[in-house]
């Protein structure tokens, strides 16, 4: 909740899910621009929707941040590794949250491409 004031504060318009069940539902009702995911979720593991949106075509290249409270050490390169733009700990400060966010947010910014 707290992430949500702080970025509605920034201009950004914010979508949540209490649980992974509910973000996937979430994500492929509202289509969002990027994910901000917690891997600690109520009832599931955030691991476990990273794979989900990694293996569904229509969220294979959705920017996704990794926020939590695990260790870095054990969960930081499995997160990188399926393709995450960052992996911030909580507490997270708000100029890092920013930035990773902007970054995840070019990342889905669609490239023109033009066939001769």
């Amino acid at each position: 909740m707290a992430l949500a004031i702080k970025l509605r504060a920034h201009g950004f318009e914010i979508v949540s899910a209490g649980d992974g069940a509910t973000a996937m539902t979430v994500v492929q009702r509202e289509k969002p621009h990027a994910v901000i995911l917690d891997l600690g979720l109520p009832g599931g593991d955030g691991f476990v929707v990273l794979q989900r949106l990694r293996s569904l075509v229509s969220t294979v290249a959705l920017p996704v941040v990794v926020v939590t409270a695990r260790p870095a050490e054990t969960n930081r390169a499995l997160a990188l590794e399926q393709g995450v733009v960052a992996f911030l700990q909580k507490p997270v400060r708000t100029p890092e949250l920013l930035a990773a966010l902007r970054k995840a947010l070019r990342q889905a910014e669609p490239v023109e491409c033009f066939a001769d």
